[in-house]
C-alpha cells in the first residue's frame, strides 16, 4: 500500500506548528474512516431516516404506527397521571362492550382546563432527574400555561425533524446559518458553539431580535452572508422591506420561518429582496414540530410521527378538504405530561393529498399568531417580549391582551379570578413599561371578558389603526364601562 499522503501530512503538521510532544494541550481527533459520529448527531440521523421512510408510507400504514404509539402513551398515562386516569376510566365506562373507540370521542382539552388541572396531568418522572424540561408559554391566547416535556425523547426527535426539513429543502452547508429570534444569551452561546465543525451542520450565528433593531440585524446579515436565515415572518418582512428600501443586495437561499402565519405577500417580498425561498415550519412550545413545508409546494405536511392533528368545526365535526377549523393536537410522546386533543387556539385549512411523493396529511394554510412590532415614540419599531410568567409573578392573571392604538398609547386588558388591588395594577403597569422598554404611560384595565376575534388565532399583542374610543365602538377591544364588563 502506497503511503502517498505521508509527506503532505508532515508538511501540514509543520505548517500548523503543533504543540511540543508531551504537552497537555487539548486535542479532539476526528477520524476520517471509519466515521465516528457525535452520539447526538448519530441518533438524529437514525431517527430522521425512520421519519423519512414513514413520510412515504401509505396512510393506513402511517396510522397504524401512530395507533401503536398512542396506545403505549395512553397506557402510560392511565398508570401515572391522575387526571388522565379519571378521564380515560370515564370513557371506558361509557363505552362498555366496545373493544375500541375513536380518539374523536375523547373530550377536547382547553387551555383553561390545562391551566386549572396541570398538576394532576403531570407524571412523576423522578427517576429522570433533570431530564424533564419546563416549557412556559402564553400561546397566542394570552392565557399562560406551563407544560413538561421529556427531553431524552423529545430533544432527539426535534433534531431529527429539523434534519428532515433540511432533506426536503437542502441548504448550502459551506455557508453559515443566521438565526434571529428572542432567545437568552446562554442559549445563543450554546446554539453557536454546538454546530461548529459538526458533520452536516454549518456554522450557526444567533442574534436576539428583541434586543437589536431591524436595521442593526440587517447590517449583521450583510456581514456574515448566510445561506439560511431562520426568523419569524414579521421580522423577515421588516428585513426585506429595509433591504429593498436601501438597495442592499443580499443573496440568501432560504428564509425558514416559525411562530406566525406566512402569506403570499411575504414570500414575494423575501424573494424580491433576497432571492430566497420562504420555508414555513409549524410548531409550538407544547409539542415541538407540528408540520413542515412540502418539498414541492407551499402547503404543510403534518409530522404524524410526532403528533396527531385534527381540524374540526366549532361543533366538533371534522373538517373536509378546503374547510377551515380549530386545530386539536395530540402529542405522541408526552411522557412527562400527556396532552390529548388539545385546542392550541389556531385555525387551519385542510388540504388535498399531495403529488410530491410525501403521503403525510396536508394543511393548506394555518392562521396563527402575528407577532406585532410596537411603535416607539421616536418612530422606531421594537418587538415585544411578553410571556405569562411576567404577569403571574405579580397577580393571578388568567388572560391578557396588549393593544397599541393609532396615537401610540398602549393598553393592557387583563382577566383575573378576583379583583386586583391598586398596588397590583400599578405593578403590572410598571412591569409592562419595563418589559416593552416603552417610555410613555401604559394603561392596565381589568375586565370580565376579553374581546377576541371569533375565527382567527388570538393575537396577544395588537397594533390598531384606530383611537381607543373607535376601537371600543368597533368591538375590537373591551369596553370597561359596559355593564357586563366586556
Amino acid at each position: 500500500m502506497a503511503l502517498a499522503g505521508v509527506r503532505a501530512a508532515v508538511n501540514t503538521g509543520a505548517q500548523e506548528r503543533a504543540p511540543e510532544l508531551g504537552t497537555r494541550a487539548p486535542i479532539e481527533p476526528h477520524p476520517v474512516f471509519p466515521l465516528v459520529r457525535d452520539p447526538a448527531v448519530a441518533l438524529a440521523i437514525d431517527i430522521e431516516r425512520q421519519l423519512a421512510a414513514h413520510s412515504r408510507l401509505d396512510r393506513a400504514a402511517q396510522q397504524a404506527q401512530q395507533s401503536r404509539q398512542l396506545g403505549y402513551l395512553l397506557t402510560h398515562a392511565m398508570r401515572r397521571s391522575a387526571y388522565w386516569r379519571d378521564t380515560l376510566e370515564k370513557l371506558l365506562e361509557n363505552n362498555k362492550g366496545r373493544s375500541a373507540f375513536p380518539l374523536s370521542e375523547m373530550p377536547i382539552l382547553t387551555r383553561e382546563t390545562l391551566q386549572r388541572d396541570a398538576a394532576a396531568m403531570r407524571i412523576d418522572l423522578h427517576a429522570a432527574g433533570n431530564k424533564v424540561r419546563v416549557m412556559r408559554t402564553s400561546g397566542s391566547t394570552g392565557t399562560p400555561v406551563e407544560v413538561l416535556r421529556y427531553a431524552p425523547v423529545e430533544a432527539p426527535l426535534y433534531r431529527a425533524i429539523t434534519r428532515l426539513d433540511l432533506r426536503w429543502h437542502p441548504a448550502d452547508e459551506s455557508r453559515p446559518v443566521a438565526v434571529i429570534k428572542d432567545v437568552a444569551q446562554r442559549a445563543i452561546d450554546r446554539m453557536s458553539a454546538r454546530t461548529e465543525g459538526r458533520e452536516g451542520l454549518p456554522a450557526v450565528h444567533v442574534m436576539n431580535m428583541v434586543e437589536h433593531s431591524p436595521e442593526a440585524l440587517l447590517r449583521w446579515l450583510l456581514e456574515i452572508r448566510p445561506d439560511d436565515l431562520i426568523t419569524t415572518p414579521t421580522m423577515a418582512a421588516e428585513l426585506a422591506r429595509l433591504a429593498s428600501a436601501a438597495g442592499e443586495r443580499l443573496e440568501i437561499g432560504h428564509v425558514r420561518t416559525f411562530a406566525e402565519p406566512v402569506g403570499d405577500e411575504l414570500r414575494r417580498a423575501v424573494r424580491e429582496a433576497f432571492g430566497a425561498k420562504v420555508v414555513d415550519r409549524y410548531s409550538c412550545e407544547e409539542f415541538g414540530w407540528l408540520a413542515l413545508q412540502c418539498p414541492k409546494h407551499d402547503h404543510l405536511h403534518v409530522m404524524t410521527s410526532n403528533v396527531i392533528i385534527e381540524v374540526v368545526h366549532d361543533d366538533g365535526r371534522p373538517c373536509k378538504v378546503g374547510e377551515a377549523g380549530r386545530v386539536l393536537v395530540t402529542g405522541l410522546h408526552g411522557y412527562a405530561m400527556p396532552l390529548l386533543r388539545y385546542d392550541i387556539g389556531d385555525v387551519a385549512e385542510v388540504g388535498a393529498p399531495c403529488d410530491c411523493g410525501v403521503t403525510l396529511p396536508v394543511l393548506r394554510r394555518v392562521h396563527g399568531r402575528e407577532r406585532s412590532f410596537i411603535l416607539m415614540p421616536d418612530g422606531s419599531k421594537r418587538l415585544a417580549r411578553l410571556t405569562g410568567e411576567y404577569w403571574r409573578e405579580i397577580a393571578p392573571v388568567d388572560e391578557y391582551r396588549v393593544v397599541q392604538y393609532a396615537d401610540g398609547s398602549i393598553e393592557a386588558f387583563v382577566r383575573c379570578e378576583r379583583g386586583l388591588s391598586s398596588e397590583e395594577l400599578l405593578a403590572l403597569r410598571e412591569m409592562l413599561a419595563r418589559v416593552l422598554s416603552f417610555p410613555a404611560t401604559v394603561r392596565v384595565t381589568q375586565v370580565n371578558q376579553l374581546a377576541w376575534p371569533s375565527r382567527w388565532k388570538r393575537v396577544d399583542l395588537l397594533r390598531l389603526e384606530h383611537t381607543r374610543q373607535r376601537a371600543i365602538d368597533l368591538g375590537l377591544v373591551p369596553d370597561p364601562a359596559a355593564p357586563s364588563g366586556v
